[in-house]
């Protein structure tokens, strides 16, 4: 619980901090009203779904759950690119433990980097 709350304001200090950047470009200094702000309702249930699937994650790869959390972000992170889906494929050995990712809309030289991981937690 006390996971899931803290995620909700790094969100909304995040989409707040995007609201305040998108005002300064328009040569708007002001503080922003009220409105403008990220409702924490909304950052919360982002937070709840963001749990739920690192849950889903860690029993679907058998990870745990630290580990889903990370692959959940990085997916989050990734989604701005990639519009259609995403498949992880979970590799361990030589002491690391990687999830290498492809994201369906990517050419196949794309997908193929050798950097398309995210270091996992042994």
């Amino acid at each position: 619980m006390k996971n899931v709350m803290t995620r909700a304001w790094e969100i909304k200090r995040e989409e707040d901090r995007k609201m305040r950047n998108r005002a300064m470009r328009k040569e708007n200094r002001f503080e922003l009203k009220e409105c403008e702000k990220a409702v924490f309702a909304e950052c919360l249930k982002m937070a709840w779904e963001e749990a739920k699937k690192a849950e889903k994650i860690a029993e679907k790869y058998n990870v745990s759950v630290e580990n889903a959390q990370i692959i959940v972000a990085k997916e989050n992170e990734l989604l701005s690119d990639c519009h259609y889906g995403i498949s992880w494929n979970i590799w361990s050995g030589y002491g690391h433990i990687r999830a290498y990712y492809k994201c369906e809309d990517m050419s196949k030289y794309a997908n193929s980097k050798k950097t398309n991981f995210v270091e996992l937690v042994a």
